[in-house]
């Protein structure tokens, strides 16, 4: 056995204290080699939404409910889309691409999956984990997932859209 206090068996014994310390350690390794992975960056938002939301931007890592509003949604993608960051919009079959590109939407940086079929919550982790900001259809239309339920960052509720912002996503240079 190892003396190495960063070993996984070390730190599976050691006090909670001294795991969150070292997880937090990790993450920023991770973050300075890659660059930011972890939640909490705030991304670009129109100035017209800053006020609704908390700390006035969208933020990676947080969800967002937009009750009812296709637009609203659709416009939570704008700001953070024009900036550079890549966005996703899953369930949602009459996405209108056009409108969004009218309010800033890239298009060339938008991944759209209008009906991710029985696949839903594999679909949606996969693009948080890899885009900025993900927009989820109304959950409603898919009852309950298949398997292992709603990944981080998302939710359900009827009529509901849901915005989560992703983890790490590319920018334009």
């Amino acid at each position: 056995m190892t003396d190495d206090p960063t070993a996984p068996a070390a730190l599976l014994r050691a006090p909670r204290a001294d795991r969150l310390a070292a997880a937090r350690a990790a993450a920023g390794q991770a973050d300075r080699r890659f660059g930011i992975t972890t939640p909490g960056r705030p991304l670009e938002t129109l100035p017209a939404l800053a006020a609704l939301l908390p700390g006035g931007a969208l933020s990676t890592g947080a969800a967002y409910s937009v009750l009812g509003s296709v637009a609203l949604a659709t416009a939570l993608l704008a700001g953070p889309s024009a900036a550079g960051e890549w966005c996703g919009v899953v369930g949602v079959p009459g996405f209108g691409a056009e409108a969004a590109a009218a309010m800033g939407v890239d298009l060339d940086r938008t991944v759209l999956v209008p009906d991710p079929g029985p696949e839903l919550v594999a679909v949606v982790s996969s693009l948080v984990g890899a885009l900025a900001v993900v927009l989820v259809g109304p959950p409603a239309r898919w009852a309950t997932p298949r398997r292992g339920g709603w990944p981080s960052g998302c939710g359900s509720g009827a009529r509901r859209w849901w915005c989560a912002g992703g983890g790490r996503a590319a920018r334009r240079s």
